[in-house]
């Protein structure tokens, strides 16, 4: 937010800090699977799906709507969020049409704690923008898109090809966006920040760490067998039965955005 924290615990239970003037860091209880901040308000999505909001109210920012949602994002003094069969809800502040949300379906929607304006991501992969416009940040580009950040009157987006484009105000260098690929992406009030889908590989090849080893580049080994290193080789009984005691499932992102994009039975 513009002065206060907000974070998702490993058991879902939600923690925050910084300035609490409104109350907006005084978290509700309960299991979370997502949480967004806006200027003094913030919001959070429960494991059910339906939304919870707490901090400032001035405009009606944190009278969440009823029903079962997957993604939310919070302006200045407005709040978004996108319903389970895709269609987008705005309440709040609207002085700059920043909750005329647009019609059809969207996977990813982003504002900022210091924006009147917000992008979301189309079912479709494209890209459109709503509220304030003074700087350009809501002339969104042409393409497709697997994730969207909004700043402080500037907007940034990850191409389906990995690349990022940034447009809007730019007296800090903020959307003079950086080459390679991606597969994520945030916007602060005057800076941006991304993470690299493929870092450098640094050398040797082999990284330690702990009791672990890691092979950039790849998750996966091919280790050698060598019984000179061993002791009381014994051979595996019952493997296959244990095999079988294994429960696999299938599944799909909520938030294919927030995974780099992957879509489809996982």
């Amino acid at each position: 937010g513009s002065f206060h924290s907000l974070a998702i615990r490993s058991d879902g239970t939600l923690v925050g800090w910084g300035n609490n003037t409104y109350g907006q860091i005084n978290t509700p209880s309960g299991v979370f699977t997502a949480i967004a901040a806006g200027s003094f308000h913030s919001l959070a999505i429960r494991s059910d799906g339906t939304l919870v909001g707490w901090g400032n109210n001035t405009y009606g920012q944190i009278n969440t709507p009823s029903g079962v949602f997957t993604a939310i994002a919070a302006g200045s003094f407005h709040s978004l969020a996108i319903r389970s069969d895709g269609t987008l809800v705005g309440w709040g502040n609207n002085g700059n049409g920043e909750i005329n949300v647009p019609a059809g379906t969207f996977t990813a929607v982003a504002s900022n704690a210091n924006a009147n304006h917000s992008i979301a991501i189309r079912s479709d992969g494209t890209l459109i923008g709503w509220g304030d416009n003074n700087r350009g940040q809501t002339n969104v580009p042409s393409g497709t898109f697997t994730a969207v950040a909004a700043g402080y009157e500037f907007s940034l987006a990850i191409r389906s090809d990995g690349t990022l484009a940034g447009w809007g105000r730019n007296f800090e260098n903020q959307t003079i966006v950086p080459s390679g690929t991606f597969i994520a992406v945030a916007a602060g009030t005057y800076h941006s920040l991304a993470i690299r889908s493929n870092p450098p590989v640094p050398d040797p090849a082999l990284r330690l760490h702990t009791d672990s080893a890691l092979k950039p580049g790849t998750n996966t080994w091919t280790i050698a067998s060598d019984r000179r290193l061993k002791k009381n080789i014994e051979p595996l009984s019952g493997a296959l039965e244990r095999l079988l005691q294994l429960r696999g499932v299938t599944f799909q992102w909520l938030d294919p955005a927030s995974q780099g994009g992957i879509t489809g039975t996982q």
